[in-house]
């Protein structure tokens, strides 16, 4: 289960980007050993590529970056990412539900709209689900996520009607 501890996340996220750091370390001090000058060389630059884009992310989202709104919003929403795919669709919903209503005009809100619909579902509440996948579609005709929700509804509905299924509705029944 996954809590939105944010000073606990920020010393994970400074302390997973200082183990990469130390791993680019070592693989290079190997390479060096087994390939050479050029293999430390590669291991230093594809390892301390990866190490800065983590720095940046942590900085972004925990550090002397982030504060601004748009940081909040991308650390709510891949909060609900990392709960969402690790089946805790409570915290999936309660990060989600918080990108929706402090930032709804955000890219990531229509994401932000499927994934509590759909989470809505997984924890047996369908109606809610259902009128949350309503209203991305109706909020948000154009974006792939409702593209997306139409499509499997629609082939859910083929499949009935030629006799060859159940509704399923991908995710929502009797859209």
């Amino acid at each position: 289960m996954i809590t939105l501890d944010l000073p606990h996340a920020r010393r994970l996220a400074f302390i997973c980007v200082r183990a990469q750091l130390l791993v680019t370390v070592l693989a290079a001090v190997v390479s060096w050993g087994v390939a050479g000058p050029r293999g430390a060389y590669s291991a230093l630059l594809g390892g301390g590529a990866s190490t800065l884009a983590s720095l940046v992310m942590a900085l972004l989202a925990f550090g002397r970056l982030s504060g601004s709104s748009a940081e909040r919003m991308l650390l709510a929403f891949y909060l609900g990412e990392i709960a969402y795919h690790q089946g805790d669709f409570t915290n999936a919903i309660t990060a989600y539900s918080a990108v929706l209503d402090k930032f709804p005009g955000n890219p990531k809100a229509a994401a932000a709209q499927l994934r509590k619909g759909l989470a809505l579902i997984q924890t047996n509440k369908k109606d809610a689900g259902i009128r949350e996948l309503r209203q991305l579609i109706q909020r948000h005709p154009q974006t792939p996520e409702a593209t997306q929700e139409l499509e499997a509804h629609a082939a859910d509905e083929f499949a009935y009607l030629v006799g060859r299924g159940e509704r399923h509705g991908g995710a929502v029944r009797g859209l």
